[in-house]
């Protein structure tokens, strides 16, 4: 009899916890705001009973596509009220740029979706699929431009994306941006930021006319430290490197020699020399170590991009013109953006 009653207290709680759970995601599809005519689809059937009885039954099917759509709808409607309402509040008003976004199928995402484990995007690109999709685009795009010129709400349009989003750059005013969100085909509207010109100011900050910061009223100046530099090279030839000399640094020739076998420069260059990677001997043993990881030779002369040179000056170079935080510091340029 005990056994009894506690297999039906076990029912009873699991059906209460299940009436509990049904409660719970009928409260969450009424705060989400789509109602349950749009998840559920309710057809009538008919079916007949062993004894001969028929009726009507309800069929109840998830429709999760339906629920998808109506729950992406009704977030872009809430994205555009938003901004209505923010310009609204701030009072924003005369020209504006706005980035208008049709659908969410982008070249880029069409392809993520479908064909990233087939090919390369640069093939994809050319492929008859992304042919014909971009043809659907831009005659999408030409139409809704024609609906927002035809009521005078863009006065010019700038540029139109189809890779990483189906949407067009335009010129307007803040003033139209609630009648931009209803017309046809627009999903989205975003605004472009904008931006002050810089003005002069107070600089507290102690820099040289160059822009990098003025140490020599800092004690330390880097000595018996070597920084490494993985960026585009180094135009070790330039006065900021070959003007200075580092007195009694961390990494003589002897030391590199030491070290080259131990590093991957040597692993991917078989046979490599000191005299390849050592550019102390021009440099006042500023530059201590010198290899391009990119394109597996010891020559860091940047192809064509400076950054790298820039940046070592920055840390360590000096000059009549140019100097840097650190100028004892000694350098490790590691090339890692190829020449080609």
């Amino acid at each position: 009899m005990r056994k009894n009653t506690n297999k039906k207290r076990h029912f009873n709680g699991i059906i209460k916890r299940c009436a509990t759970a049904i409660l719970v995601c009928a409260l969450l599809v009424q705060t989400l705001s789509f109602g349950v005519g749009a998840m559920f689809d309710y057809s009538p059937v008919s079916s007949s009973s062993s004894q001969g009885t028929s009726g009507n039954t309800g069929s109840l099917s998830f429709d999760s596509d339906k629920v998808s759509e109506q729950l992406r709808g009704d977030i872009l409607k809430s994205l555009r009220a938003d901004l209505v309402q923010r310009v609204d509040k701030y009072e924003l008003s005369g020209p504006v740029g706005l980035i208008l976004t049709f659908s969410d199928d982008s070249l880029l995402s069409v392809y993520s979706n479908k064909y990233a484990n087939k090919m390369s995007y640069e093939d994809f690109k050319t492929s008859s699929v992304a042919s014909s999709h971009k043809e659907r685009m831009e005659n999408n795009h030409a139409a809704v431009i024609e609906r927002l010129e035809d009521a005078g709400l863009v006065f010019n349009v700038k540029h139109s994306y189809m890779h990483t989003l189906d949407g067009i750059f335009v010129e307007s005013t803040f003033e139209d941006i609630a009648k931009i969100c209803n017309v046809d085909g627009v999903e989205r509207v975003m605004v472009s930021n904008r931006y002050k010109p810089l003005a002069a100011v107070e600089n507290p900050v102690d820099v040289y006319d160059t822009g990098i910061f003025n140490s020599s009223s800092v004690d330390y100046t880097g000595k018996g430290t070597i920084v490494a530099v993985l960026d585009t090279g180094c135009d070790y030839a330039h006065s900021a490197f070959t003007s200075y000399e580092v007195v009694d640094p961390l990494y003589n020739r002897d030391d590199i020699e030491a070290l080259l076998d131990k590093t991957n420069a040597s692993k991917l260059t078989p046979g490599l020399e000191v005299r390849e990677v050592y550019y102390g001997n021009i440099t006042g043993n500023k530059i201590a170590f010198g290899y391009d990881y990119a394109d597996k030779d010891p020559d860091i002369m940047p192809f064509e991009e400076s950054h790298g040179t820039h940046v070592a000056g920055i840390i360590a170079g000096k000059d009549d013109v140019i100097q840097g935080v650190a100028i004892d510091a000694q350098l490790a340029i590691m090339k890692v953006f190829s020449d080609y």
